[in-house]
């Protein structure tokens, strides 16, 4: 499994036991970068990924 794949992963699971509950802000970019000790793109890919699942919404 790649990064981002594990990085959407561990997001769905979260969400799913309600850790992150529903209209929840995600955590930072810098914050996943830093937990997970990966790139800025490689957290856009795992967002990018959730959204294309609609999984999470961004908003303005």
């Amino acid at each position: 499994m790649k990064i981002y794949e594990q990085i959407s992963h561990d997001i769905k699971e979260k969400i799913r036991i309600e850790l992150m509950p529903q209209g929840a802000k995600l955590p930072s970019i810098t914050s996943l970068c830093n937990e997970y000790k990966c790139s800025k793109g490689t957290i856009i890919k795992a967002y990018t990924n959730l959204c294309n699942e609609h999984i999470v919404y961004s908003s303005p």
